[in-house]
């Protein structure tokens, strides 16, 4: 395979394909409570599965965030420091 092909074939869309479907933003404190129920309710179909409590949400999405702002709705990018990306998609006041 050329490395032209092989570009064009794993190209990424420069628009998430879910920020179509409502608001792509990244997660934030508020929305702890609305995650761990999604995460919740979309594990109960699974035999075996990690039970993860609001703190454990909270601690696996929201610790690596890094130091420093980055301007209101830029989906792309980092702060300095940053090892963990959450994002979650808004329709209304619902979160999925």
């Amino acid at each position: 395979m050329t490395l032209a092909r092989m570009i064009r074939l794993n190209k990424l869309p420069d628009v998430p394909e879910l920020s179509r479907k409502g608001s792509l933003r990244e997660m934030e404190a508020g929305d702890v409570k609305q995650v761990a129920a999604l995460y919740t309710r979309f594990m109960e179909r699974y035999g075996m599965v990690p039970v993860m409590t609001e703190e454990d949400v909270k601690h696996q999405f929201l610790s690596g965030l890094g130091r420093g702002d980055r301007p209101p709705g830029v989906w792309k990018g980092r702060r300095e420091g940053q090892v963990v990306w959450a994002y979650v998609v808004e329709v209304g006041y619902i979160l999925f």
